[in-house]
């Protein structure tokens, strides 16, 4: 096998397993990263519920408006697995999320925050 068609197997592999959930707030024109936080759970011998918890105040980080917050996530699944995400924000310059694979094996996931900071400052 060629290394190019290595490359490819793998690429649509990882294509297929990794997603992104971007529905918490609105993307506006003008944002800049703010935050970004990345967890990993190993790979369990059980399909178990995973939960990665995140919790963001901006008020110490010269934080004006959070904007939106982007998820990237890679599940290693057994059948009938679902995800779920539970948010508290985001407000101005805090959110509190809450996201959980039920019956996975594993699940990696990076959160990045959007939004503006304070220029008086």
């Amino acid at each position: 096998m060629s290394k190019f068609a290595i490359f490819l197997a793998i690429n649509c592999l990882i294509t297929y397993t990794t997603a992104s959930w971007s529905a918490i707030g609105e993307n506006e024109n003008g944002e800049e990263i703010i935050w970004a936080d990345y967890k990993v759970t190993p790979i369990q011998s059980e399909a178990t519920n995973i939960t990665h918890n995140f919790d963001f105040d901006g008020s110490d980080r010269n934080v004006e408006r959070i904007s939106f917050i982007r998820f990237d996530y890679f599940a290693l699944d057994s059948r009938n697995n679902s995800l779920s995400l539970n948010k508290g924000g985001p407000s101005f310059d805090h959110a509190s999320i809450s996201f959980t694979c039920f019956n996975c094996t594993f699940l990696e996931i990076t959160q990045r925050i959007y939004g503006f900071k304070n220029k008086n400052v």
